[in-house]
């Protein structure tokens, strides 16, 4: 994968619109470009926990509550910003990262490497999993924004998810195929990696509306 491209699902895109909000005219279609892929499951696969290919999961998180991170923030926004943001609930964490993580384990086993991408931060399930096993213990790496910026570090911090996002292929040791999940996105039920990827290619699934005008 070259540095002038970008992953998101683990296939590379390239461009962003003029609003930053991209991408448009990709190799691989997205939703929000100017191509839609559709792609739905095949039943006429077993169901099963092995890949051909490595599979990883990305999480981003920050815990907005902390002093550290609200100075940070703070001082880049204005008065009237900060007293509206700091009323939002949108960076409180509650948790829910455990959570996650669990359900990862739980319903997708075949995830090589998690990854947690953060603002130099330490999530509290990196200490509860001083209890786990090794092997799970093993899977869970705490990726900070420096490793993602480290070609761009003038632009630190970044708290625009958009920007963040787009150089989340510049994990070290990020599989080429990954799985990308907000903090509070949890699996509810067991997933085979056929779920995700299909010859390779991931598996994107959309819903169609007909609005009347």
């Amino acid at each position: 994968m070259s540095d002038d491209k970008f992953s998101l699902g683990g296939r590379w895109l390239r461009g962003f619109d003029v609003a930053g909000a991209g991408p448009r005219n990709s190799r691989t279609s997205y939703v929000g470009g100017n191509n839609i892929a559709v792609a739905k499951l095949d039943y006429s696969y077993e169901l099963t926990n092995k890949s051909d290919f490595p599979i990883d999961a990305v999480i981003t998180w920050v815990d907005g509550r902390a002093p550290n991170f609200r100075k940070k923030r703070n001082k880049y926004l204005d008065e009237i910003e900060v007293k509206q943001i700091n009323k939002s609930h949108r960076y409180h964490e509650v948790g829910e990262l455990y959570f996650v993580i669990k359900s990862i384990f739980k319903f997708a086993p075949f995830i090589r490497t998690i990854h947690i991408v953060t603002d130099n931060q330490i999530p509290e399930v990196i200490n509860k999993s001083k209890g786990w096993s090794k092997y799970y213990r093993d899977k869970i790496k705490v990726v900070d924004h420096k490793e993602i910026f480290r070609e761009y570090k003038e632009v630190l911090p970044s708290f625009n998810i958009l920007s963040i996002e787009s150089l989340l292929y510049k994990i070290i040791g990020l599989a080429e195929h990954f799985i990308y999940f907000n903090d509070d996105m949890f699996l509810i039920k067991p997933t085979s990696p056929i779920d995700w990827f299909q010859n390779g290619l991931p598996v994107i699934t959309v819903s169609y509306t007909h609005l009347t005008l």
